[in-house]
């Protein structure tokens, strides 16, 4: 079976953003009948987790609720990949390939963490947003060539 774990990204709102909707419409595109679906993202609005609003709009997109698990602690990549592999070896799922969903300018990041944390082989899936700001780049790179060089 193949593991999708989209991940979650800041909620401002009751509504889901445009960026959560890209990553989560990416994911339904390789999604198919050897697939689950883990939404990942903890509670960074006050108002729910960002796994629930991933998850209403997979339901609502008619991926049945039964492919879907939740992680909904985390509040950082690395706990996106510490809660969502937990809850893969606590349920017993045997992956053959985790595919994390994340903006473009995240996946490089996202996948050095969630490689440096799983003995499952990872792909990266990623769609287009709009960038951050040049210092949010820059955090995301250093972050990477960190985590890059601790893997090496």
């Amino acid at each position: 079976m193949k593991c999708i774990i989209i991940l979650g990204c800041k909620q401002n709102s009751l509504l889901i953003n445009e960026e959560l909707i890209n990553r989560a419409d990416r994911a339904i595109a390789i999604f198919d009948e050897d697939s689950l679906i883990i939404a990942s993202g903890g509670n960074t609005n006050g108002i729910k987790p960002e796994s629930a609003y991933i998850k209403e709009y997979l339901i609502q997109r008619g991926i049945s609720a039964q492919r879907i698990l939740e992680e909904n602690m985390s509040q950082n990549t690395f706990e996106n990949a510490k809660f969502s592999l937990n809850l893969i070896g606590e349920r017993g799922l045997k992956c053959s390939k985790l595919i994390v969903v994340t903006s473009c300018y995240h996946s490089l990041r996202a996948g050095f963490i969630f490689k440096n944390m799983s003995n499952i082989p990872v792909l990266t899936e990623c769609v287009q947003y709009e960038r951050p700001d040049a210092e949010e780049a820059k955090k995301f790179l250093i972050d990477a060539l960190r985590i890059y060089n601790r893997i090496i």
